[in-house]
């Protein structure tokens, strides 16, 4: 309930983004479901958006096996079938946006369950 009042209260900066990206990505830690389907979904969009900076059209069906690879190959993160179109700034750029949000969306889902686990 804090998170809220002191959401509505501040201006809009660094304090309020982490709070919000908090409640998106596992209701303050009370949700490690919500921490699983924001890493996937943050993962899904990061994989839409490398596709379409490498020139791909996007399709779930027959790109799902990238999508696993993309969502699960830390460190490397690259397709090794897109090699060649990863060496524009904009294709690494949208690698390492990636791994931030990826990682902090494993990170949130391993707090989430830490604190369900207690309870």
């Amino acid at each position: 309930m804090e998170y809220k009042t002191l959401l509505i209260s501040k201006k809009i900066g660094f304090d309020s983004i982490l709070l919000l990206l908090n409640w998106l990505s596992n209701d303050n830690g009370r949700s490690w479901l919500r921490g699983i389907l924001f890493t996937l979904i943050v993962g899904l969009f990061f994989f839409i958006v490398y596709l379409i900076t490498i020139g791909i059209s996007f399709d779930l069906l027959y790109q799902y096996q990238d999508y696993v690879i993309f969502i699960t190959s830390f460190p490397k993160l690259e397709l090794e079938k897109y090699s060649c179109e990863n060496n524009y700034w904009t294709v690494k750029l949208v690698i390492w946006l990636s791994r931030i949000f990826i990682s902090y969306g494993v990170y949130q889902t391993i707090v989430a369950f830490r604190k369900y686990g207690k309870g």
